[in-house]
């Protein structure tokens, strides 16, 4: 399963990228990204956005190395140096001829080198371009925080620092959890499953939404172990020795709405860099599925797999209670539930005194289940009595807060394609 294609066509995502594109005429840009992030992903995503934006041409600088940031930066360039010309930033950017942006996909092993660097081009061509010199080449790095030994470059006149952050939304993971379903045909079931629950339970990681997608339609313990996994291959997670203070910073930026590309307090950067947060609108601020997973949080994880499930499932309960109301109403008239044995709950009891569409779950499965003892008229057919209880069994379970297996989800959808309602 390749989501990625996907995320490239989501609103917020081009956003971002289209952001960063616009930008670039004006500064350089620096992409921060956290560690469980592929760079070769995002600096495709931003590839692709300034084609379609960008009027310029560009170079690019895959790996530096141990290379001096100007040398590594005027190779890439194809800069030929006149004789008697001193190498520095200044006279780099003067030369004619030069390609509009470089784009970095990684700065070399000297980091804080490259730091220097980055903010004296900032300031160079923000100085150059003030004293009217045209078509000075503008940069793009894309970096993680530990890129830097001393910490990023901050932003300022010329240059500006755009984080992988705030997006995609719950609401664009479920779309393209759609599309990806179309494109390989999934079962209608497993493809309605995967768009309520991977959105709720991944969050904005899109990636990790690919690393789970079958493991989402196992039971609980195929998620756990999925997440579980998922955090054990990433590279320098952030620390579970840390796991309560991490819990209080989340607690403290409860309600906070993140922009796209926004910039985080420096408070959360270091669990950021680690691959241990996670927002959505929908949600907000979380720490990772996957990390607190690995901490042995199963209580937060079920959290995130329930909500996903309520908002599918308690909907579908109750459109097959009303159906088997109606469809019992239709034959045997309104007063139903008052011939033959009013529910032991007294609000109910009144409630179906004023409409037999009020009758719950647990006096349908009472009644299914003891016509033929009482003496009944109402349909015994197998399949609705089986119908009516497991409705019962997932609707009890997701309404006291305990998350239940795809395969209750299933053997639902088989029951209510066995009836006609």
């Amino acid at each position: 399963m390749n989501l990625e294609e996907i995320v490239y066509s989501l609103p917020s995502t081009k956003a971002f990228g289209d952001n960063i594109a616009r930008r670039i005429r004006d500064q350089l840009v620096i992409v921060v990204v956290p560690n469980n992030l592929s760079r070769e992903m995002v600096g495709r995503l931003i590839r692709n956005r300034l084609n379609l934006m960008a009027d310029f041409s560009f170079r690019e600088l895959s790996n530096p190395g141990q290379r001096e940031p100007l040398d590594a930066s005027a190779e890439a360039m194809n800069v030929a140096w006149p004789e008697r010309t001193r190498r520095n930033t200044r006279n780099l950017l003067r030369l004619p001829d030069l390609p509009r942006l470089l784009f970095i996909h990684r700065v070399g092993a000297t980091g804080d080198e490259w730091a220097e660097f980055i903010k004296d081009w900032a300031k160079v061509r923000h100085s150059l371009r003030d004293s009217g010199q045209a078509g000075i080449p503008s940069m793009c790095v894309i970096a993680k925080l530990r890129d830097f030994d001393s910490g990023l470059p901050e932003s300022g006149p010329g240059l500006t620092c755009c984080w992988w952050w705030g997006f995609p939304s719950a609401l664009e993971v479920r779309l393209a959890s759609r599309i990806a379903s179309i494109q390989h045909d999934e079962a209608r079931e497993a493809a309605t499953w995967r768009e309520y629950v991977l959105p709720s339970l991944v969050s904005s990681d899109v990636q990790l939404a690919e690393g789970i997608w079958e493991e989402v339609i196992g039971d609980q313990s195929a998620i756990f172990r999925g997440l579980v996994k998922y955090w054990d291959n990433l590279d320098e997670p952030a620390s579970a020795d840390e796991l309560d203070e991490f819990f209080d910073l989340v607690k403290g930026e409860t309600g906070t709405a993140y922009a796209v590309g926004q910039e985080l307090p420096s408070s959360l950067q270091s669990i950021w860099a680690g691959g241990g947060l996670v927002y959505t609108p929908e949600y907000g601020l979380e720490l990772h599925p996957a990390f607190l997973a690995h901490a042995n949080h199963t209580v937060e994880v079920q959290k995130m797999v329930w909500r996903g499930q309520a908002e599918l499932l308690l909907p579908l309960a109750n459109e097959i209670r009303l159906r088997i109301c109606s469809a019992l109403t239709d034959t045997y008239g309104k007063d139903w539930p008052n011939q033959w044995g009013l529910p032991n709950s007294s609000h109910e009891a009144e409630q179906v005194k004023i409409t037999p569409l009020a009758a719950e779950l647990g006096y349908l499965d009472f009644l299914f289940s003891t016509a033929t003892e009482k003496r009944l008229p109402i349909r015994t057919e197998i399949d609705l009595s089986k119908l009516v209880n497991l409705a019962k069994q997932i609707r009890n379970k997701v309404a006291h807060n305990r998350p239940v297996d795809y395969q209750d989800f299933a053997d639902l959808s088989y029951a209510l394609s066995k009836v006609e309602l």
